[in-house]
Formats: structure tokens, sequence, C-alpha cells
């Protein structure tokens, strides 16, 4: 990772010293969130660092609670012109998040946080659906093409769309599921 920029001076959002994970607002804000969620939201807040300090810095060389109202600003202008709105707000809730972690450690003051969190997050002018039920037979329709398929994709493609439909998981987490995590252990009553 770069350290320094090219006049060798240390970026003025650059930690001065390295923090312990028990004292970093990345590390606790992230200590909270589910294995699949961390390497988002990391990846987000590294996004973030990197804009910050024109790539000079990750989400764990940034001090954030040197961060202002006008850096906020900026980056929410920037994640408003780069991001759709979902993903904009995903990363400024993990902003938000790390800042309170910060001022939770006194790495910011209260007023700082307050202004630096004082953004909106972004709207999303679309008229496109973001999803709605499937009807019973969309869902028929669906699983006939799963079963007119003779390949092993289509006996996939039904077991992912029966899980899909009856659990209701996330996208992440359906893309996620692996075979370890099929319990047939007995439910409540030993239903499988």
């Amino acid at each position: 990772m770069i350290n320094k920029d090219l006049s060798g001076s240390i970026h003025p959002l650059q930690l001065t010293h390295p923090l312990d994970d028990i004292s970093h607002p990345v590390v606790s804000y992230l200590s909270q969130l589910s294995p699949q969620s961390v390497f988002v939201m990391r990846r987000n807040l590294d996004a973030i660092a990197f804009f910050l300090t024109d790539g000079v810095c990750d989400a764990l060389s940034l001090d954030w609670g040197k961060l202002t109202y006008h850096h906020t600003r900026t980056l929410r202008n920037w994640l408003s012109d780069k991001y759709a709105p979902a993903t904009a707000n995903q990363m400024l809730t993990a902003l938000r998040r790390v800042l309170s972690e910060a001022k939770l450690m006194n790495l910011m003051t209260d007023q700082s946080w307050s202004n630096a969190t004082a953004i909106k997050n972004v709207k999303d002018h679309s008229c496109e659906l973001t999803g709605r039920a499937l009807s019973r037979s969309e869902i028929r329709a669906l699983f006939k093409s799963c079963r007119e398929d003779d390949s092993i994709i289509g006996i996939r493609d039904a077991a992912l769309l029966a899980i899909l439909i009856s659990a209701g998981p996330r996208r992440t987490e359906a893309i996620n599921l692996n075979l370890s995590d099929y319990d047939r252990s007995p439910a409540q009553g030993n239903r499988i």
C-alpha cells in the first residue's frame, strides 16, 4: 500500500500511527457484521478511503475521526454519480456506522460527528420496479423451464428456485449457499 504521496508527506487524512484492533472504528464496525457482509462493507469502506485520499489510504489507514462535512458531502456527490442509489446508500450507511464507532471511541467530537453525518441518502429517481411477488403461474412456468432442461443446471436452478421461493433469502445469501449449509435434522414437530 502507498503510505506517502510523491512529495514525501503523509496525506492529511492518513493515520499518523496505526490503531490496534480494539481501538479502530472500522474493525469495531466490521466485527458486528455477518461474514458475508464483512467482505462487502470492507470493500465499500476501502473504496471510500481510496476516493477521499486519491488512492493513498485504505479503510484501515484512513483516520476516520478527521472527516468533516466537506469530505462526506463531496463523497456523497461522487457516490451519487458513480453508483446506483442502493449501492451509494449502502456505502453511506457503512460510512455513518464507522463514524459512529469513531465517536464512541472518542476519535471525534460529538459536533464533528454530527456535522460529518449530516449528509442525506441518495434519492432513487428511477421508475423501475424494485421487486414484486411472483404469481403462481409465473412460478409454475419457471419450474417447468427447469424441468425441461435435462442437464444438471436445470436441477440446480430448480433447487435454487425452491429455496428462493420457500425461504426468501437475499440474493447474496442464496449465491453463497453450499451443500454443507444444508441441515437435514428434523425441525420442530419432526418436519424436515
